[in-house]
């Protein structure tokens, strides 16, 4: 019997479809952040994980991209800033429709809310062979800053109760982002950024799209060189072979649990639910009646 919640079981057949998708088309990728902790770990799931974070090198990202864009056509849809107008990132995601997962920071947008795996590129820092860190951690700070800038579209939404003034405000300065659509603009100059450096020529590769630790996810490139199979739940995936460096880099001691009061899931959502498709739950808002928290096993 499977230990797994409903959400984790919809997110491990999305990882299933994607590996088998990298496998057709020669493509390398890599757990990363709470799921290469989890197969490391757990050998699968973090038990009060609510995502899948899988990384690839720029060129296969990039491949991948093309090739996903014309191959997910049905109710598996890969999602990026050019194929879904509203999303707001430069990383993709891979959801299936037929469900619904809508985090509360996204909920306003008119975009594609089925279950999703996130899916990141890796991506040339630096050429040099020794490299000052703070000077790494500015620059990344200030790709931050640019990635930061399509938050206009996140932020523009119902203001809450009780962060109502703030809201309000906070939406009187972003609106003319909105009307001149800068977000959209700061994708692409955020993803040219991210490409200018070759990930083949670099010394040091960054996975910065993927969670907060800025100058902690920027990496030596040989780190990154070899994969090796590892399990992850009934499947089989692929991790890179230094996972202990690059894990210690980023989190220290990840073998440790957090303490009890931290075990749990950070999507927040305003509504779930893994048999109704996002259309038709948003169709039906008013029926509602599962509970608007993070979905924990």
């Amino acid at each position: 019997m499977s230990n797994l919640n409903e959400l984790q079981e919809v997110e491990l057949d999305l990882l299933k479809i994607y590996v088998e998708f990298c496998q057709k088309h020669d493509l390398r990728y890599f757990l990363c952040g709470g799921s290469l902790i989890g197969a490391i770990r757990h050998k699968g799931f973090i038990p009060w994980d609510d995502d899948i974070d899988v990384a690839m090198p720029r060129p296969d990202f990039d491949k991948f991209c093309e090739l996903a864009k014309e191959e997910f056509k049905g109710d598996f849809f890969f999602q990026s800033f050019k194929t879904d107008k509203a999303y707001p990132y430069c990383f993709c995601k891979l959801r299936n429709s037929k469900t619904t997962f809508i985090e509360k920071l996204y909920q306003h947008l008119k975009m594609n809310h089925g279950v999703y795996i996130d899916i990141f590129p890796i991506d040339g820092i630096s050429k040099k062979n020794k490299t000052n860190r703070k000077k790494l951690f500015w620059k990344v700070f200030f790709m931050g800053f640019l990635f930061y800038l399509v938050w206009p579209s996140l932020n523009f939404r119902k203001p809450r109760l009780k962060w109502f003034i703030i809201d309000i405000l906070i939406d009187i300065l972003v609106a003319p982002f909105l009307l001149f659509r800068i977000n959209n603009w700061a994708i692409k100059i955020y993803e040219k950024k991210m490409k200018k450096i070759s990930y083949n020529e670099a010394t040091y590769v960054g996975l910065i799209q993927c969670g907060n630790y800025l100058s902690n996810q920027i990496y030596p490139s040989y780190l990154f060189e070899e994969e090796i199979d590892c399990q992850f739940e009934d499947l089989i995936v692929k991790i890179p072979k230094e996972y202990d460096e690059i894990l210690t880099m980023t989190y220290g001691d990840y073998m440790t649990p957090p303490p009890p009061n931290k075990q749990v899931g950070h999507h927040y959502n305003s509504g779930y639910d893994m048999h109704v498709s996002y259309v038709d739950y948003n169709k039906n808002k008013k029926a509602r009646t599962r509970k608007k928290e993070p979905v924990h096993s």
